[in-house]
């Protein structure tokens, strides 16, 4: 179990090994993804479109927390050195 240092509020995330949310390769297609998903529904009729645009801003909404993350860790890793 990884243990929070308390006077650094979330270095554990560094401690995981989280490469693929430092390099940021999954935030860009999932933000990619999204925006390509929602004007896909917007050109689909009835119920199958609006599933579309949910999953699809699903998928935008987790590119931008991802990106959000992304930058913490790199701001993180700044301090840390």
């Amino acid at each position: 179990m990884i243990e929070k240092s308390p006077s650094r509020r979330g270095s554990f995330i560094s401690e995981n090994g989280l490469e693929g949310v430092r390099d940021n390769l999954t935030s860009r297609p999932l933000i990619l993804l999204g925006l390509f998903g929602i004007f896909a529904g917007g050109f689909m009729f009835g119920d199958i479109g609006i599933a579309a645009m949910i999953g699809a801003g699903a998928a935008l909404l987790a590119g931008i927390g991802l990106l959000g993350l992304a930058r913490r860790v790199a701001k993180l890793e700044k301090v840390k050195e």
